[in-house]
């Protein structure tokens, strides 16, 4: 009996998890504060929203597959106010944060998947710039972007390194809506270009974005609608740092797509 109550509460768990991870259920998060990046929040591309492919041409036709980044544990968090004498609230504010944090993702090297473990010890400074847009029955909107995203790792005894693409904009938008009770409901997204290297290769750029979407921390958990949920992290580490593509049929011609986890 206990061993099937278990069965029920994880299968409960998993569908949870999965209604949470789609975009109708990406319907706000409750926070206590309207700063950002919200304190308690990670951002999470999950199914089809995040999956991207890099070609080694250098490699062999090498294919690599990114995917489920998680990004989240906020702190020490900085913020350059770039439009003097405009508020939060003002239509052309701008400010930029540049914060620490955790990432973790998993790849797909030649059909072969492994969890991604970054390197505690190791400095990444993380960007992101917002500027308001609209304001509308208290809902402040804004267009955010990411400057600056470096994570590096190691992989079955190969460095990996993974990157916001410098040549091409990862952009999002987020919404902060006063809840009523002293709180904010909080959505937010980014649509994320990568490069990645491996063993010190020159960078590769993604065939496509990837989208992250805000979701609340475990301990956090609290949405204004949707499905509430626990999602299993694999190779979750401790970084100081700063993030919906698929493989289009037939990318790359005669090649298997890498076994996804």
């Amino acid at each position: 009996m206990i061993a099937q109550r278990m069965m029920q509460w994880l299968l409960a768990l998993f569908a949870a998890s999965t209604v949470m991870m789609t975009p109708a259920a990406h319907a706000g998060i409750i926070f206590d504060s309207d700063k950002l990046p919200p304190i308690g929040g990670k951002y999470v591309g999950g199914g089809d929203e995040f999956h991207q492919f890099f070609r080694f041409l250098t490699l062999g036709g090498l294919i690599v597959e990114v995917t489920e980044p998680i990004h989240g544990s906020f702190i020490d968090i900085t913020r350059e106010y770039l439009t003097p004498g405009l508020t939060p609230f003002d239509p052309g504010y701008m400010e930029r944060e540049t914060f620490s944090s955790s990432v973790s993702f998993r790849v797909a090297v030649g059909g072969t998947p492994f969890p991604v473990f970054t390197d505690s010890t190791v400095s990444v400074v993380t960007k992101i710039t917002l500027e308001s847009v609209d304001i509308s029955s208290g809902t402040r909107h804004f267009i955010n972007q990411i400057e600056q995203l470096v994570v590096d790792g190691m992989l079955d005894g190969m460095t990996i390194d993974l990157r916001e693409d410098p040549n091409r904009e990862s952009k999002g938008e987020t919404t902060i809506t006063p809840s009523g009770d002293g709180r904010w409901v909080i959505n937010s997204f980014f649509d994320v270009f990568t490069e990645l290297s491996i063993n010190g290769s020159d960078f590769v750029p993604s065939l496509d974005k990837g989208r992250v979407h805000l979701v609340p921390e475990p301990a956090t958990l609290t949405f204004v609608a949707g499905a509430l949920g626990l999602l299993a992290v694999t190779g979750l580490s401790r970084r100081r740092g700063t993030a919906s593509g698929r493989r289009p049929a037939g990318a790359y011609p005669g090649d298997a797509a890498p076994a996804r986890l």
